[in-house]
Parts: C-alpha cells; sequence; structure tokens
C-alpha cells in the first residue's frame, strides 16, 4: 500500500471506505486478481442495538453525499484516467455497494427516508449519481448478478442513467 500510494481515506462515511481502499490498491495492477479460499469463514455480524454503521449510516447524509463523493467517484476517476474507463470489476464494485440504496428505498419503511425529508439532499444525491453512471455501460447494469437486483430496479437505473444509450 505504501509503495502504491495507497492511503485510507476518512472522509468516506459511513460505508465503503474499505471498498475504496481495495479498489485504489487493485487499480494499481493492469490485470489485477483476487482469489477466494473456499476453507475461510466469514463472520458477518449486526449489533442488537442497531448501532453499526452499515445499520445506522442510512439517517446519515454522509451516506448521500460523503460515501459518493469522497468514496466512489475518486476510485472511477482514478480508473478512467490511468485505463480510459472504470474496468467491469470497478463498475461491478461499486454498483454491489450503490444497489444497497434502491433496494433499501424501495422497502415500506425504507431507511432512505432522509432523502425524502431533504429535497437538497436528495437533489445533491441524484447529481451524484449522476456522474458515478457516467462512468458506467448500461450493459454492466445488466449483467450486474454479484447480488439479486429486481428488474424494476436495473430498468429504472438504464432509463434515468442511460435513456441516450439504451
Amino acid at each position: 500500500l505504501r509503495d502504491a500510494g495507497v492511503e485510507f481515506d476518512a472522509r468516506i462515511r459511513p460505508t465503503f471506505e474499505d471498498g475504496a481502499l481495495i479498489a485504489r490498491y487493485l487499480l494499481e495492477f493492469q490485470d489485477p486478481t483476487v482469489a477466494l479460499v473456499s476453507s475461510a469463514i466469514y463472520y458477518y455480524r449486526k449489533r442488537s442495538s442497531g448501532g453499526s454503521l452499515v445499520q445506522s449510516g442510512w439517517k446519515q447524509k454522509a451516506k448521500y453525499f460523503d460515501q459518493l463523493y469522497y468514496g466512489y467517484l475518486p476510485v472511477l476517476r482514478h480508473a478512467e484516467k490511468k485505463f480510459g474507463k472504470a474496468p467491469d470489476w470497478l463498475q461491478f464494485t461499486v454498483l454491489y455497494d450503490i444497489s444497497w440504496y434502491f433496494t433499501e428505498d424501495i422497502k415500506l419503511q425504507g431507511a432512505t427516508d432522509v432523502l425524502h425529508h431533504d429535497p437538497e439532499l436528495a437533489e445533491q444525491f441524484v447529481n451524484l449519481l449522476e456522474e458515478v453512471f457516467s462512468y458506467f455501460t448500461w450493459q454492466n447494469i445488466l449483467k450486474f448478478n454479484v447480488r439479486g437486483l429486481p428488474w424494476n430496479i436495473r430498468e429504472t437505473l438504464l432509463i434515468r442513467f442511460f435513456e441516450d444509450r439504451f
């Protein structure tokens, strides 16, 4: 990490700080390879109090501005500068993280309601999404299979951000 000049960016809040760090590191390689170890055991825990950053982050304005502005966009810009475009793996990584916004929003009592009560933040969020998706191809929206993403969300993304190309 030091040799590559990749550092942790504490401005990325409340989540994706780890994703941005790993993506910046992987962008140091022409064709990065990540191996999965079949014997590894991953423990994911949620706090019963609901106070983890993943759980409580939805209520923070930083989730709708800082995470995109300091997290997704610098990594995508760096990739485009270095390779001429964001590699597919990076598009899928960012789309994975962004997909949670939409699947959360369509829930009956989704935690994204902070956007519905703050029109200025909602406008900033959509503007940032506009820039984020400018680094994507519409084909990768269709190919995305890292997690289940309902067709109505894919269609919404395609119509909103790729209408001229789709």
